[in-house]
């Protein structure tokens, strides 16, 4: 607590730039850790003059990092206490490149295999303090910044985040890059991903002039069990949420919500995929942040 203190103290953090490798996802090795690779590039700025302090990473190998262009040295990197920085002044660009791994238990980028039809499903779980396990990271939820995220993975595959699609393009082999619209300002653990050969229903919010594109997605295995008119009928509720989550956290897909209500912690994706969690203080006034095409309102 008191390292986060000084740390909130010591900088502003304006920008993550993330851009995420997946293409090795669907091939895990028969022995050691399975990674993906990740590049962040951070913009923030020191407040004071020769502040030392860390940026955090967690599981990496092949750690690589530079400061407003020049090579830092990273052989202090450890995976309880992340990257040391040091001599910091002024305005920063740190560029933080490293093989990260997978997770089978919840954390960070959590990878699974359909047991009924061996597809493999990605999505992230970053609260409290898990964001560090994908993206190099000053990892506290005081310190918030935008975000903009680029993501390789098999083509065939839907990739969902925080941002709306801005573009999917052609890359190496059997994939395709998916680049998202940057975000609002928000904490590291809000940050989302999830991606996989998704089934998915699609509908349509309207109000007035507004028209805002809905889809709730399962697992390909799922998909006989979403009965469209029913997956229909839930983003309607969606839409209106007021007694559809009475538990702590629920998960859903979020588009529109009345101007008055627009005040709470959210994280989710954009294109009218916007996951939101209700938090324990919030709850009974069930009020949250909404992200319409990679926008808050």
């Amino acid at each position: 607590r008191d390292e986060a203190q000084k740390r909130s103290e010591q900088l502003e953090v304006d920008h993550y730039a993330i851009d995420l490798d997946l293409s090795g996802v669907l091939d895990a090795p028969s022995e050691g850790p399975h990674t993906f690779g990740s590049k962040t590039t951070v913009r923030f700025r020191a407040l004071e003059d020769e502040v030392s302090t860390f940026i955090d990473l967690r599981a990496a190998h092949n750690v690589s990092a530079t400061l407003n262009g020049e090579d830092i040295d990273t052989s202090g990197y450890s995976s309880d206490r992340g990257l040391p920085l040091t001599g910091l002044r002024g305005e920063c660009e740190l560029v933080v490149t490293a093989d990260l791994e997978y997770t089978t238990t919840g954390e960070g980028l959590h990878r699974m295999v359909d047991p009924v039809d061996n597809e493999v499903y990605l999505y992230t779980q970053f609260e409290s303090a898990d964001a560090k396990r994908v993206f190099a990271c000053f990892d506290q939820p005081d310190l918030k910044a935008t975000y903009s995220l680029a993501v390789t993975a098999p083509a065939h595959w839907e990739v969902v985040s925080n941002g709306a699609t801005d573009n999917i393009a052609d890359a190496a082999g059997d994939t395709k890059i998916h680049t998202f619209v940057e975000t609002e300002k928000m904490s590291t653990y809000l940050v989302a991903l999830i991606a996989g050969p998704y089934h998915h229903v699609s509908d349509e919010f309207v109000d007035g002039d507004v028209r805002i594109p809905l889809r709730l997605l399962c697992r390909g295995s799922l998909a006989e069990h979403l009965d469209a008119d029913d997956a229909r009928d839930m983003l309607a509720r969606i839409s209106a949420p007021d007694g559809l989550f009475g538990t702590d956290r629920t998960v859903v897909l979020v588009t529109h919500q009345h101007a008055d209500a627009a005040t709470a912690d959210a994280g989710g994706a954009g294109h009218g995929d916007v996951g939101w969690r209700c938090h324990k203080a919030q709850r009974q006034r069930r009020r949250f942040l909404i992200f319409r095409n990679g926008r808050r309102r």
